[in-house]
């Protein structure tokens, strides 16, 4: 009984996820069709805010639920979706300052490398340019989204035993 209810919650945060998909494609979309500037003044300050009120969310929320061992493997799937969002929003930043800031040359490189490549390569580029405080914007955010990726897993593991 208990596992046919992890899988339905499952795959109604699977349908979440598309729809995050979908988003992140109308998006992508709006900023070539707006321009750089739109994207920066319009979504990227939402993103920001969205991603430190996931952060307090899971800090407050999701954290204290994996306490409990009947809530262990829900908020656990809860905030390994999660870090789909996180890791998504660093890489619009990413995207972003390899575009506008170290040219439109190394954003393909990024995207050569199965699209991700796009952080790294952000953040080295940040590290170049001396531009500290987005170094560690999309630092945190990696470390963000790889940290709550593990405690996910270490939390639905743990529940199944």
């Amino acid at each position: 009984m208990n596992e046919s209810r992890i899988h339905t919650f499952a795959s109604i945060l699977n349908g979440v996820g598309i729809l995050a998909i979908i988003y992140a494609i109308i998006i992508i979309i709006l900023w070539f069709i707006k321009g750089g500037v739109w994207f920066k003044e319009m979504i990227l300050p939402l993103h920001g805010l969205f991603f430190f009120i996931l952060l307090a969310l899971t800090f407050f929320v999701l954290i204290p639920l994996m306490v409990i061992k009947t809530t262990r493997p829900y908020s656990g799937l809860v905030l390994y979706q999660l870090t789909y969002l996180f890791g998504g929003i660093a890489w619009f930043y990413s995207a972003h300052y390899c575009l506008y800031f170290i040219g439109i040359g190394w954003l393909i490189v990024g995207f050569l490398f199965a699209g991700i490549g796009v952080v790294p390569i952000a953040i080295i580029g940040s590290a170049i340019k001396g531009h500290w405080e987005l170094f560690g914007l999309v630092a945190f955010q990696l470390i963000a989204t790889f940290g709550c990726r593990a405690l996910a897993a270490y939390a639905v593991t743990t529940s199944e035993t």
